[in-house]
């Protein structure tokens, strides 16, 4: 038997470094909304297989949809075996920007396409100094503002009249004035104040929704029908009525209703999770088209309705312009966003950050403009963005 004697040398091994990982601490974190000539910041991270090393460093890229480098301040943290790295840059351009971050010593990368959206272009068009239950613009820029059982007149932020009316309605530079039993009609011609033509109040008694159309015609919609009222040496005259169908809406009648040419377009809820847009000629010359489709109604103008989708044929998480024979114009909505409908016939999109967003159409598309920052945004159409608070409004023209 051989026999050992002797010491052996002790070799002190270390435990292994222990990282502990933290809940969350992987996850990137980037704003639902990023316009550009505003600062933002963006958290991408990089895990490691072990402990980060105590000289962990790291440095960012930022090009532009150019593929121009921007400029970019970082702020790294290190969480167990996670670095958080986030970048502060200001785009000057709309588009996809690439943000990518470097960990060093070789502990890896992170990029993420981040897209920028441009300020909507908003000019003001006037401004009132009063709460409105209605308001809309002639077309020679006097604002009319309905509060209680009045209307004021204003333009450049001047009040020029205050007339009795219970509601108004307005095409091209003619005001309608409407009250119990009859209707006025005035001319805005750009001066201080606007022109009662005929100097006369007209025998008028609407029981349902009142358009203008024209310098000389009035719509009236209701459950049954659609009147098409003209003025003439005796005053308002039918020249056209088309009965509506039954069942067009759900519950009771609350159709949404648009004039446009010889016809009349009428929207709204036809069932849980579905609506209905229709077209009727008045006078009825063919029958009415209809289309219904699934999806929340959130807005609506002649010849199309917003939908917030929830059916089978529209992406859901989108906003969808639908017109009557079915094509959809669409546009993602920012993750948590939600859709809110307003006065004026066009969503709102609010981001789960609470920064507004204004849909837009340009020929075959539909994109999300950012609202500036600091306008509370009251009501949204096509032309006009109204803003303000409930004392104070400022309307604004929406340019390309």
């Amino acid at each position: 038997m051989l026999a050992l004697s002797g010491c052996f040398p002790l070799v002190d091994v270390a435990p292994p470094e222990r990282c502990e990982q933290v809940a969350g601490a992987a996850l990137p974190s980037i704003p639902d909304v990023v316009v550009a000539g505003e600062s933002a910041s963006v958290t991408l991270t990089v895990s490691a297989s072990n402990c980060l090393p105590v000289e962990t460093s790291a440095y960012v890229e930022v090009d532009g949809p150019d593929l121009r480098r921007l400029p970019a301040t970082l702020k790294l943290e290190t969480v167990g075996r996670v670095a958080r790295v986030t970048v502060t840059f200001t785009p000057a351009l709309v588009g996809p920007h690439q943000v990518a971050v470097f960990v060093e010593p070789q502990v890896g990368a992170s990029r993420k396409t981040v897209e920028v959206r441009r300020v909507a272009p908003l000019s003001v068009a006037a401004r009132v100094e009063a709460p409105c239950a209605q308001e809309a613009q002639t077309a020679s820029g006097a604002w009319i503002c309905l509060a209680g059982a009045r209307v004021t007149v204003w333009r450049d932020g001047m009040q020029l009249q205050a007339l009795p009316a219970t509601g108004f309605a307005i095409s091209g530079d003619v005001l309608w004035l409407l009250a119990p039993g009859q209707v006025e009609r005035f001319e805005d011609h750009g001066g201080s104040y606007l022109t009662r033509v005929p100097d006369a109040a007209l025998a008028f008694a609407p029981m349902g929704q009142v358009m203008a159309r024209g310098g000389d015609e009035l719509w009236e919609a209701s459950v049954a029908a659609v009147r098409r009222l003209r003025l003439g040496p005796g005053g308002l005259e039918e020249v056209g009525r088309v009965a509506l169908p039954p069942g067009l809406c759900e519950g009771d009648w609350s159709a949404r209703v648009a004039s446009e040419d010889e016809a009349v377009w009428t929207a709204c809820t036809s069932r849980r999770g579905a609506a209905r847009l229709c077209r009727f000629e008045v006078p009825a010359t063919e029958a009415g088209v209809c289309r219904e489709v699934e999806g929340e109604l959130v807005g609506f103008e002649a010849g199309g309705l917003w939908l917030e989708a929830g059916g089978l044929w529209l992406e859901a998480g989108g906003l969808h312009l639908v017109d009557l024979s079915g094509r959809a114009l669409s546009v993602a909505l920012p993750g948590g966003a939600k859709v809110v409908a307003t006065t004026g016939g066009w969503p709102l999109v609010v981001s789960s950050e609470g920064r507004g967003l204004l849909p837009q159409v340009q020929a075959s598309e539909v994109g999300l403009d950012a609202v500036p920052e600091n306008v509370s945004v009251l009501s949204v159409s096509r032309d006009t963005v109204i803003a303000g608070s409930p004392v104070r409004r400022v309307a604004y023209r929406r340019d390309p």
